[in-house]
């Protein structure tokens, strides 16, 4: 996990009061760190429901390069996958698949 490397360059751009926020900010990936660990608990979530409730466990399978539609344009991640493909995500709607 990446996030309190991203989180310490968040702080530190901000002491320096940087006023531009494009692309190639700070801020960029803060929130592909963000996504990817939001998307990996619900994930875990999903698991971990659907193995109390099935006798043929379910279970993680890679992950795959999702867009993120942010206001500062199309952001790519890293999505996990499951085998059984049935996870709903709750913020899937601002995600599309790549290609």
């Amino acid at each position: 996990m990446r996030l309190p490397v991203v989180q310490k360059q968040a702080a530190e751009w901000l002491k320096a009061r940087e006023s531009s926020f494009d692309r190639d900010s700070v801020l960029t990936p803060l929130l592909k760190e963000f996504v990817e660990e939001a998307l990996d608990g619900e994930l875990d979530a999903h698991l971990e429901s659907e193995s109390e409730q099935s006798a043929c466990p379910n279970r993680r399978n890679g992950r795959k390069t999702k867009s993120v539609n942010t206001g500062l344009g199309k952001d790519p991640i890293k999505a996990p996958r499951d085998r059984a493909g049935g996870v709903v995500r709750d913020i899937q709607s601002n995600i599309s698949c790549n290609g």
